[in-house]
């Protein structure tokens, strides 16, 4: 909590008192992207900060449960990589990337960090465990033509408008806001 409210001393304007040890739970990071005055959001490093704890979180939960689940393939993992061979047939792959025995290397080695990087998000492994997914939904229910939504386009509505203007002017306090009249004709914003 101390090196989060170091790291960020323009955000976390009282210190580290109000936060939580350990990795941020959800509840408090939708706390925190929801603040009133938008800081934390508008935070390019902090929302970088935070998908790269839940990346670097899931890997480190993922690769504890493959550590106990599949040990023994692990184990074998791990004295595979650490042999003289390895390391050559890696070097040759390396040099020869369009060789079958880089191919080869390139599927196994596959296989073993699929079992790790299968749940992180937004990584290659998770992209590439749900493409046959999309492909089985594509062939199930068809090539989709058209998108169906219940939500309104966001660009015509006018009170979207408002308050997004509202946000940039910080004036969500201000009693004589032109924002807060009802009946309002419409206001260029530029």
């Amino acid at each position: 909590a101390k090196l989060l409210a170091g790291l960020f001393p323009h955000l976390f304007l009282t210190g580290s008192s109000p936060l939580p040890s350990g990795p941020l739970p959800q509840g408090y990071v939708d706390h925190l992207l929801r603040y009133w005055d938008g800081r934390f959001e508008r935070s390019v490093t902090f929302t970088t900060m935070l998908f790269n704890q839940l990346q670097r979180h899931a890997a480190v939960r993922k690769a504890a449960r493959v550590g106990l689940t599949h040990g023994r393939t692990m184990a074998k993992f791990g004295r595979l990589i650490s042999t003289e061979k390895f390391k050559r047939e890696l070097e040759f792959a390396k040099s020869n990337p369009d060789s079958r025995e880089a191919g080869r290397m390139n599927a196994s080695l596959l296989r073993l960090l699929a079992l790790v990087g299968g749940s992180v998000p937004f990584s290659p492994f998770e992209r590439a465990a749900t493409r046959p997914k999309l492909g089985a939904m594509r062939y199930r229910y068809g090539i989709a033509l058209h998108w169906v939504t219940l939500a309104a386009p966001e660009h015509d509505d006018l009170l979207l408008h408002r308050v997004a203007q509202m946000r940039q002017n910080r004036g969500w306090s201000d009693p004589n806001s032109v924002f807060l009249q009802k009946n309002l004709p419409l206001y260029r914003f530029s």
